[in-house]
């Protein structure tokens, strides 16, 4: 946050992501194996895997925290429609199935008016419980 400059090329986003059915996982899968999905999940949404720089994490049960940083100003849709096409098909877990699952994306860009990382994750939280909330809504950017 001490580097985000307004001059600066290079924008940095910070957000959650989490399954849009959760509840539709946890009546289908075990303990056990809804915690390896979680490892497919973070693997599988991880930015770099689609050639962007940017992290992926656990945050809480399900929702993940992401950065990205890039001098494309598209860069989150360019993620967002490289994973969305890869799920077109389902998204194939590492214990064999097959599953139908889509996201729910809350994001902010960071900028010099953000004090503390404290703004940042709540204006995050902000964005993703608006997306959770909104059926048509893949991501919402606060």
């Amino acid at each position: 946050m001490k580097r985000v400059r307004p001059e600066s090329k290079t924008k940095t986003w910070f957000g959650l992501i989490s399954p849009s059915d959760i509840s539709k996982l946890r009546t289908k899968f075990r303990l056990e194996e809804l915690q390896k999905i979680q490892e497919d999940f973070v693997r599988f949404l991880n930015p770099s895997v689609y050639g962007l720089p940017g992290y992926i994490g656990f945050n809480s049960d399900y929702v993940y925290s992401f950065i990205m940083q890039s001098e494309k100003e598209s860069a989150i849709e360019e993620w967002i429609d490289k994973f969305k096409t890869r799920l077109a098909h389902g998204l194939r877990l590492s214990n064999g199935h097959t599953i139908d699952i889509s996201f729910k994306i809350g994001l902010t860009q960071l900028d010099e008016e953000f004090r503390n990382s404290y703004e940042v994750l709540t204006k995050a939280k902000k964005a993703h419980s608006e997306a959770i909330n909104d059926s048509d809504a893949v991501a919402v950017v606060a």
